[in-house]
């Protein structure tokens, strides 16, 4: 059996408890490795130029500039990124609007916790 890469994961919310959550969350797995974390769409641009990761976990409504916005300009700087958008909200254009930005899933906060692990395998590349 040939040991995977670790997939390297930014975190981006504006609300920090979903941050640090989400951070415990992804210690369980031995496979994923946090590299840096972003409270808004602009800090998230400068965190990924510096952690280069393979997924961003993005929250698609945040003041600022939101995660749609934040999606498609990573996804222009960074080709190799995949982004997953989280939100609270199930709102079919919104959901639409995420996905025509570049995400390569849109996740429910509310149903994280079954489908995280495998969304984030999954955008990696590793199904």
């Amino acid at each position: 059996m040939t040991k995977q890469t670790s997939v390297r994961i930014v975190i981006v919310d504006d609300h920090e408890t979903l941050r640090r959550t989400l951070s415990l969350y992804l210690e369980q797995y031995e496979q994923f490795e946090l590299v840096g974390e972003a409270s808004s769409g602009r800090e998230a641009l400068e965190v990924c130029a510096r952690a280069e990761p393979d997924v961003v976990l993005m929250d698609i409504l945040m003041p600022d500039m939101d995660g749609i916005a934040a999606t498609r300009a990573i996804r222009r700087q960074h080709p190799h990124v995949q982004v997953i958008g989280m939100t609270g909200m199930e709102h079919e254009r919104l959901r639409q609007s995420a996905l025509q930005a570049g995400v390569a899933k849109f996740l429910y906060k509310g149903a994280l916790d079954d489908s995280l692990a495998p969304a984030i395998r999954e955008a990696a590349g590793q199904t």
